[in-house]
């Protein structure tokens, strides 16, 4: 007995000399959230920091700033210093003009789940109408994680001037959601920068990235995948998406549209696969595609009879609204570093409607497409299994080849 009641001080021991060198030798207690004052701002931590908001928001403030900072050395074995937000309301929320800022040494991760799906919350960074902050995830990789009918990844109010930024230092930003990855209605800018890795957005029911306003959205890494169950890219308002892979391609697959408008801009290949429409521009909008290869690739199954949605286009210039034609431009190639080598457009329509019809380019009369540089090899094909109409290029509008 005497031997282990002299083991167990010995041991008692070396875990006091031990917090006199390295900290606390236990693991941080979990934060108890929501984190809605200035409490933890220029918080640093040698450890990971979890933040349980339970029923309410991981973080939610009004004006006041929240920043918190894991570092080296990580006293904890099997940590690596990353913040996670977890909660069943909001990982993030900003209500006025605060600032919230995570600087993780290792990963920044938000998990929100809502088992109550008729409730509009869920989303990963929430911004409300007003708002006037900055939001910034700077982390080895960024994940936001929603689960939940209306749960957005990221949702930011119309009349809100918030900045929002995901800068993956070592690996990827991801954002997986059940309705939109990103929807910004907003008038400032939402960023995603993977310079080392990628941004993959992936969604089960909505939009990768929506646009609903005059602010502007922001994807640049070696690579960026979409992944949506509705459109894969869509803006509405006035704002702009510009996806640019610096080194590998871009890949946006849609259950719906591959794109709304905006820049696609890949050193390699663009590669873009929908179920209606792969490139769709309206109103007082302009598209720009440039990479060495661009692949459009359309695959209808929908047996819809509707008229004013039975085509299936591989780019679609211009769509009937009411008795208003709004027109788009489609401009091929942007970057003289970058030349279109291989432009290739493969549509095919399964609906069961006679009056359906396979398009490849789908243009309305005042509607431009206009290529820029070199292509130097261009492939259509329209296939209407039904029997319909299937054209190569419907022509109404102007077409520029230079």
């Amino acid at each position: 007995m005497a031997r282990k009641k002299n083991l167990e001080r010995a041991i008692i021991l070396g875990l006091i000399l031990s917090t006199g060198v390295y900290g606390s030798a236990w693991a941080e207690e979990p934060i108890t959230g929501p984190i809605v004052d200035d409490k933890y701002n220029n918080e640093v931590f040698h450890e990971d920091v979890i933040i349980n908001g339970g029923n309410e928001s991981a973080i939610e403030i009004g004006s006041d700033t929240v920043s918190i900072t894991t570092q080296e050395p990580i006293e904890m074995e099997k940590e690596n210093g990353t913040i996670k937000l977890n909660s069943d309301k909001y990982g993030i929320r900003l209500e006025g003009s605060g600032l919230v800022t995570l600087n993780a040494v290792g990963d920044n991760v938000i998990t929100v789940t809502v088992d109550n799906t008729s409730a509009d919350i869920g989303d990963g960074i929430n911004v409300t109408k007003g708002a006037a902050g900055t939001i910034t995830l700077n982390g080895g990789n960024n994940t936001i994680t929603v689960t939940g009918e209306h749960s957005d990844g990221i949702y930011t109010a119309e009349g809100n001037n918030t900045k929002i930024e995901m800068n993956a230092n070592s690996g990827d930003n991801t954002i997986n959601a059940d309705n939109n990855g990103i929807d910004h209605r907003g008038d400032n800018t939402i960023t995603l920068k993977a310079e080392n890795g990628s941004n993959i957005i992936k969604t089960t029911a909505g939009d990768g990235v929506r646009v609903d306003g005059i602010g502007n959205v922001t994807l640049t890494a070696k690579e960026n995948t979409i992944n949506a169950g509705d459109n894969g890219i869509q803006v509405a308002g006035g704002g702009t998406v510009n996806v640019t892979a610096n080194v590998g391609s871009n890949i946006i697959k849609a259950g719906n549209n591959g794109k709304g408008t905006g820049n696609i801009t890949a050193n390699i290949k663009n590669d873009i696969t929908a179920g209606s429409t792969g490139i769709n521009v309206f109103g007082d909008s302009n598209a720009y595609i440039d990479g060495k290869e661009t692949t459009i690739t359309v695959v209808k199954n929908i047996p819809d009879s509707s008229p004013t949605t039975d085509m299936a286009a591989g780019i679609n210039l211009g769509e009937k609204v009411g008795n208003i034609n709004t027109y788009g431009n489609l401009i091929l190639g942007t970057n003289e570093g970058i030349k279109n080598n291989k432009f290739v457009i493969d549509v095919t329509n399964n609906n069961n409607s006679k009056i359906s019809s396979a398009i490849g380019i789908n243009m309305s009369h005042d509607s431009t497409l206009r290529t820029k540089n070199e292509i130097g090899y261009v492939s259509i094909t329209a296939t209407n299994v039904n029997g319909g109409t299937a054209r190569g290029i419907s022509v109404a509008g102007r077409v520029h080849l230079m």
